[in-house]
C-alpha cells in the first residue's frame, strides 16, 4: 500500500475492533459523533496491550467492556486514504451485557445490524461503513461459522 511519500511504507496505525453479536447474529455498529458506522474500537496508544486498548475503546465508546477472547479473529491491513493511514485491524470476538451498552460522549449511536442487509445498503450508498470490503466478506464468513 503506497499513500504517498510523507507516510513511510512500513508504518502502520494498530486498532482494535470488537465483533459484539446478539442472539439474531446482528452485529453491533457504532456512529462515532459525525462519522460513518462502525466496529467499535479504535488506535492502541503507543506500548498499549491490545486486549487493554480494548477495554478503553470499548467503554469509552459504548459505556461498558466485557469479556474478550484472548486472540483476534481476524488481522487484516488497508489503507486509510481519507486520514492518510496505513492501518492493521485486530478484530476480537467480544460478549458484553446488551443492557450495559449506552451512548458516550465519542459515540452518538448504535445499533445491532443484520450485516448482508448493511452490506446492501453501502452497494447502494445509502449509508457508509469505514472498512475494506474483504474485511467485510471475511466478518460475514465469521457469522456463518457462530
Amino acid at each position: 500500500m503506497k499513500l504517498g511519500p510523507d507516510i513511510p511504507n512500513c508504518y502502520y496505525r494498530v486498532s482494535v475492533r470488537a465483533l459484539i453479536t446478539n442472539e439474531a447474529c446482528q452485529v453491533l455498529m457504532v456512529r462515532e459523533n459525525g462519522r460513518d458506522w462502525d466496529l467499535p474500537g479504535g488506535g492502541l496508544d503507543w506500548g498499549e496491550d491490545p486486549i487493554d486498548g480494548l477495554h478503553r475503546e470499548l467503554t469509552e465508546e459504548i459505556g461498558c467492556s466485557g469479556e474478550i477472547e484472548p486472540l483476534p479473529i481476524l488481522v487484516t491491513p488497508w489503507a486509510n486514504v481519507e486520514e492518510r493511514q496505513h492501518l492493521l485491524w485486530l478484530v476480537y470476538r467480544v460478549t458484553v451485557d446488551e443492557s450495559q451498552i449506552t451512548t458516550t460522549e465519542h459515540v452518538s449511536e448504535y445499533c445491532f445490524l443484520n450485516l448482508m442487509e448493511h452490506m446492501q445498503k453501502d452497494a447502494d450508498n445509502q449509508t457508509e461503513w469505514i472498512s475494506p470490503t474483504n474485511f467485510k466478506r471475511d466478518i460475514q464468513k465469521i457469522l456463518s461459522q457462530l
